[in-house]
């Protein structure tokens, strides 16, 4: 990133599933990134803490992972467990939510990601780390590091980069 692109937002990159999520009223929608609609009772625990979000409606992006224990499952064990035929418990799973394109009627898909930001904090999503998570939490709001130059953006990396279970890292303009 050359100064003028800066601040950027730095947040580790998570291995998962990723979702689209529709909240309207007391309606939420999960649609993988392949299309497909994913069945709510299959991770019935965050839908829980999705429909207690205080807001009207929503449209969020988020990577749906699968820890056993303190071992991070990939991306493929995740798919197979929301495509088997039986409804398997969801205590597993966690969505890393990283995004926020509506809320409450307003668009921000076209809006600077630090909009995008202010309107996901809005949403007063309370659990927020990029260790190993504590399961108990189905929504994880992905912290961001602001950083403010090439120098602050380096030391941010390598520090993302070494979490547990982190893919490297996604670098974004704060005013892109």
């Amino acid at each position: 990133f050359p100064e003028e692109d800066f601040p950027v937002l730095n947040s580790k990159k998570y291995d998962g599933l990723h979702l689209l999520i529709f909240k309207d009223k007391d309606k939420v929608e999960l649609w993988s990134d392949d299309g497909s609609q994913i069945d709510n009772a299959r991770i019935r625990s965050a839908v829980k803490e999705l429909t207690a979000l205080e807001a009207d409606n929503f449209i969020i992006e988020a990577e749906l992972e699968q820890w056993l224990g303190d071992i991070h499952q990939p991306r493929e064990a995740v798919a197979a467990k929301l495509h088997r035929s039986e409804i398997e418990d969801d205590a597993d799973l966690i969505l890393n939510v990283f995004t926020c394109l509506f809320l409450n009627d307003e668009d921000f898909h076209k809006e600077p990601e630090s909009r995008r930001q202010e309107a996901l904090d809005s949403l007063a999503i309370k659990y927020s780390t990029t260790g190993v998570p504590d399961l108990s939490h189905k929504l994880n709001k992905v912290p961001n590091d602001t950083c403010n130059s090439p120098k602050e953006l380096k030391k941010s990396t390598e520090k993302l980069r070494l979490v547990a279970a982190s893919e490297g890292v996604v670098a974004k303009k704060a005013n892109s």
